[in-house]
């Protein structure tokens, strides 16, 4: 397989997925969304369902993400993940609420999971009935899938992880006059801003221990 359609034939197969499942547990009801393989960015996630995310024409398209950062794990828990989030569209399209605006899970997401897509629900502390994983339900039908497509054990690639270092700010409200007062300052000790200020926060906290020490 080429570098060059990789991607596209790991879409092309998860399409072919979400349309056997469709097909042999949802009486082929469900509309299709629009697949995507993307980064997950700063959230924690395997995947994701955001429904009327796309628009062509007048009609509004979920969206339905398998997160990049986890392509490489095998095909079953991939698929696992779409089985999840084929959940939440299923949930969506017959008008079910079954998670809050924070991500938590409700009964109505483990039903839907349970009973149409065969999927083994647990209670997470903070997500809910969050926490999936194949049952011998939907085992058998991504055997099913697998056999009757060819589809191999992994996609055969991965997205290598770019660790981004977060820098911390800190904002004050000052006054004019601080502003001309901390520029007067500078010009006296050439230092920038930036400078005076760690030296000024270096005074005031050994102020602080000094005082601490004589109340002790």
């Amino acid at each position: 397989m080429s570098n060059q359609n990789i991607y596209a034939t790991a879409i092309e197969t998860l399409t072919k997925a979400f349309n056997y499942f469709n097909t042999n547990l949802c009486e082929g009801k469900l509309p299709v969304p629009m697949i995507n393989i993307m980064s997950r960015g700063r959230k924690n996630a395997l995947g994701w369902h955001w429904s009327e995310k796309w628009l062509k024409g007048e009609q509004h398209i979920a969206e339905l993400t398998i997160c990049a950062e986890y392509i490489d794990r095998s095909i079953d828990q991939i698929l696992e993940t779409l089985l999840h989030e084929m959940a939440h569209h299923y949930n969506v399209i017959n008008k079910i609420i079954d998670c809050n605006k924070y991500g938590r899970h409700n009964k109505m997401f483990k039903l839907a999971a349970e009973d149409i897509f065969g999927l083994i629900v647990n209670k997470h502390k903070y997500l809910g009935w969050a926490i999936t994983e194949l049952g011998p339900k939907s085992q058998k039908i991504i055997e099913e899938f697998k056999i009757a497509n060819e589809v191999s054990d992994n996609f055969g690639f991965k997205r290598l992880e770019t660790k981004v270092k977060y820098k911390k700010s800190y904002f004050v409200n000052v006054t004019k006059e601080d502003k001309e007062y901390i520029k007067v300052m500078c010009e006296l000790q050439d230092c920038s801003e930036k400078e005076f200020m760690i030296t000024l926060i270096g005074q005031l906290r050994r102020t602080n221990s000094r005082m601490a020490e004589s109340v002790s």
